[in-house]
């Protein structure tokens, strides 16, 4: 069982119509180059996999992978910037706990940096949820900021603990139940 996190701007939330957060993760199959590589992460999800949901930069809730990923020529009523695209990756989900209150995923970031940079730089886990910008003369210590482009990243075992320890006590027990950590 693998724990994945979900990073969508929810615009327009889809909401009632099957595709909003939570109820399903989604991408084009290929991109308007036609490459797969970008979005294969999709099929790499599995049923009972727990996937926690981020939306506009905030941790939301967690769920559970329903079904293997599929392709599909109906996508979403409003696929927004992915309107090129002539079929899409679905995933469904099930058992969706909406968190009482959100975490803003940079609070995380900020809090665990030292934690996160340090697994990066030692694993250098591919698809990771944030990316990792050197000292410099712009970012002074360092920075974290979440991966550009990334909307699925396979979660690692600081990752969970990271998010856990900034969720609340009821939902750090939701956390817990459906993510059996």
């Amino acid at each position: 069982m693998a724990v994945w996190f979900h990073v969508t701007t929810g615009k327009g939330n889809r909401a009632g119509s099957g595709w909003a957060p939570g109820e399903c993760i989604w991408s084009p199959s290929a991109n308007k180059r036609g490459s797969v590589a970008h979005y294969g992460i999709m099929r790499e999800a599995r049923p009972d996999d727990h996937v926690v949901v981020c939306v506009n930069g905030e941790i939301c809730g967690v769920g559970v992978v329903k079904a293997p990923c599929r392709e599909d020529t109906h996508g979403p009523p409003d696929p927004g910037t992915w309107s090129y695209a002539r079929s899409f990756f679905r995933i469904d989900l099930s058992d969706y706990v909406d968190f009482r209150a959100r975490v803003r995923l940079s609070e995380v970031a900020e809090r665990f940096k030292a934690d996160i940079r340090n697994e990066m730089l030692t694993l250098r886990p591919t698809y990771y949820l944030f990316s990792w910008y050197p000292d410099s003369e712009f970012y002074p210590g360092g920075k974290l900021v979440l991966g550009q482009g990334r909307f699925l990243a396979r979660a690692t075992p600081v990752l969970i603990e990271s998010v856990k320890k900034n969720l609340g006590p009821e939902d750090q027990l939701d956390f817990a139940r459906t993510c059996n950590t």
